[in-house]
């Protein structure tokens, strides 16, 4: 039945997923509050001397103002413990030996679902309905082999804007109500919002990806040989992955300067109209760093991949992986040997 299988299958995300786990945590409100005030937005990632520093002066405060909670840890352990949980990612931060805490994909998620519950906005809006529609009707027509219905398309939409050029030549402007613009404006937040949940999911990916292909090397696993071979030919098999692929389209539009500069012209186009006054601070804020994060974030992204892909590449032509096969062959053996004894 469909019903066990998709019991099952909670149970296995209930024991397994990151974001399940925190949301479950008994101290999640705390760790919430803590990790998106501090790594969420736009911040994106700080030095761990950084985050602990913030973190003893909010355990601080809250011990004074809700003492009920029992925060009774430093910040160093409550830091390390979340990130023993999977909240956190430990990295090294380039060209330092200082290293970085950012938030986990499981726990952006978890964040990100807490705090629409805490706000939610409304889901079923004109404007939400009218970006699916437009975008179904756009992927129709590009998919599209029948030469007169996309002439017909195109001629409709001609005719479109020759008719709102004419009104605008006879004076005459039509713009959006204020009420629909904040409507489809949250829209728009609501999804750029989820973006750097995907940046961290790309990254654990890759990062996957690498172990897999490093696992498939020291083990003589199927396909190891194409896998030695194409590295050698220099083939970046984590670029040429699917999320490597996808990513690298995503990454090339970003490094369009003309279309980076107009996405920013329109942001800042919007920020003076009237109705911009009625978004919250934090949604103006996140607006008008949008580009920038974007750019800060991607960057973090193809620098992880470029530097698994080398690190992949310096240790097949150093002949390192070698001395992992017989480190791997030895320690098999060894608990094979173990297992006969028990």
């Amino acid at each position: 039945m469909a019903v066990v299988s998709s019991t099952l299958a909670f149970l296995s995300l209930q024991q397994d997923n990151i974001a399940w786990k925190l949301l479950h945590a008994q101290n999640a409100p705390i760790i919430i509050s803590i990790l998106d005030e501090h790594l969420g937005k736009d911040v994106g990632k700080r030095t761990v001397a950084d985050l602990i520093s913030l973190v003893d002066a909010d355990l601080e405060v809250l011990r004074e103002r809700i003492p009920e909670i029992g925060t009774k840890r430093s910040a160093r352990d409550y830091c390390e413990q979340w990130r023993r949980d999977g909240y956190l990612v430990r990295k090294p931060l380039a060209d330092s030996r200082q290293e970085t805490y950012e938030l986990s994909a499981g726990a952006l998620a978890a964040i990100s679902f807490a705090k629409g519950l805490a706000k939610p906005h409304r889901a079923a809006t004109k404007s939400r309905l009218s970006m699916i529609l437009d975008q179904i009707a756009e992927l129709s027509l590009a998919t599209d082999n029948d030469i007169d219905r996309r002439r017909k398309v195109l001629l409709a939409e001609k005719q479109r804007i020759e008719d709102q050029l004419e009104k605008i030549d006879q004076g005459t402007l039509d713009t959006m109500e204020p009420d629909q613009a904040l409507e489809q404006a949250r829209d728009i937040l609501n999804l750029a919002q989820e973006i750097p949940r995907d940046f961290v999911s790309v990254s654990a990916e890759f990062e996957e990806i690498a172990k897999t292909l490093y696992i498939k090397l020291i083990g003589y696993e199927e396909g190891y040989q194409d896998t030695l071979e194409g590295v050698f030919a220099g083939i970046d098999h984590i670029t040429q992955s699917p999320p490597g692929q996808s990513f690298g389209g995503f990454y090339a539009l970003l490094r369009d300067a003309e279309a980076l500069e107009k996405l920013q012209d329109d942001i800042d186009s919007i920020l003076d109209t009237d109705f911009a006054c009625m978004l919250e601070a934090e949604e103006r804020r996140f607006l008008r760093r949008f580009v920038q994060t974007l750019l800060d974030q991607a960057r973090d992204v193809n620098e992880t991949k470029t530097g698994l892909s080398r690190g992949l590449r310096k240790l097949v032509q150093s002949q390192n992986f070698q001395q992992d096969r017989v480190l791997r062959r030895l320690l098999d053996q060894t608990l094979g040997m173990a297992s006969m004894l028990t």
